[in-house]
């Protein structure tokens, strides 16, 4: 069978270790703010990854927004969550997809730290939304041929 189009990763195992290289790098950056997000841990998805999926060497993700500040690491996590959620919605079997019965308060807690900070920082909503969207885009050409 041949790679199926659209995507550059050829199996299932492929794609899950581009995911974890995805999420590790991303959450190597957004670690720094850790103390202000929203159950930081309990968002991780690297440890799940890791759990289903062994580590490639030949797949590192390293082309990341830069997330210097909690506006970006706010940013990249919403679309991070936002993956999480249309995850679970395509998938209800996939470990990395589900908070289980909690995906909708997790989702929801965020939204509502992400509505604070613009509300107490709005000089920093361009770099939270500037950081989403290319956190994004890159995730995109991460995936794509």
């Amino acid at each position: 069978m041949g790679e199926p189009e659209g995507t550059r990763f050829s199996t299932p195992h492929v794609l899950k270790d581009a995911t974890r290289a995805h999420h590790e790098a991303a959450e190597r950056g957004v670690v720094l703010m850790a103390p202000s997000l929203p159950s930081y841990e309990a968002r991780r998805k690297t440890p799940k990854l890791l759990a289903d999926v062994a580590p490639s060497d030949a797949v590192d993700c390293t082309d990341l927004p830069h997330l210097d500040d909690l506006a970006s690491g706010l940013g990249c996590l919403y679309v991070l969550e936002g993956a999480t959620l249309g995850g679970s919605i395509l998938s209800n079997h996939v470990a990395l997809a589900s908070y289980g019965p909690d995906l909708g308060a997790m989702w929801r807690s965020l939204g509502q730290c992400v509505d604070a900070f613009g509300e107490r920082h709005p000089d920093g909503q361009l770099a939270m939304v500037g950081s989403a969207r290319a956190t994004f885009d890159k995730l995109g050409q991460w995936l794509s041929p």
